[in-house]
């Protein structure tokens, strides 16, 4: 699966990056919402496949997680998994209503990431 990983905390991102690479993802990361936003539309000016998932933490330092997968939902990325602290149901139908198909809360391990993209990629 090719995934976009958008995580501002650099250890946790390398770590997810590298994590995520030994479970046989090929991921491109990003810092904040501006990064991830010029990779996709880079992507797409180069003819390069879209990506098949968006990983992104909900706490971004220019935007909000909910607003940067809008935006990608806008590029046509239709699947993400959301990373957050908060799971009131409020939180999760803000996220579902951004166009996240998963929300998985903070801490994660990469066994319920792994799970979670599993379960998208067979959908």
């Amino acid at each position: 699966m090719l995934i976009l990983l958008v995580e501002d905390h650099e250890d946790t991102r390398r770590a997810m990056t590298t994590l995520l690479g030994f479970s046989g993802h090929a991921v491109t990361p990003a810092a904040d919402g501006a990064a991830a936003l010029a990779t996709v539309d880079a992507r797409a000016a180069a003819g390069d496949p879209s990506f098949d998932c968006a990983v992104v933490d909900l706490g971004l330092p220019d935007m909000t997680g909910t607003e940067l997968m809008k935006q990608l939902v806008g590029r046509g990325l239709s699947l993400g998994v959301a990373l957050t602290g908060s799971t009131t149901a409020d939180d999760v139908a803000r996220c579902r209503d951004a166009g996240f198909s998963q929300h998985i809360p903070k801490p994660v391990t990469i066994e319920q990431l792994d799970q979670a993209l599993r379960q998208l990629k067979q959908s």
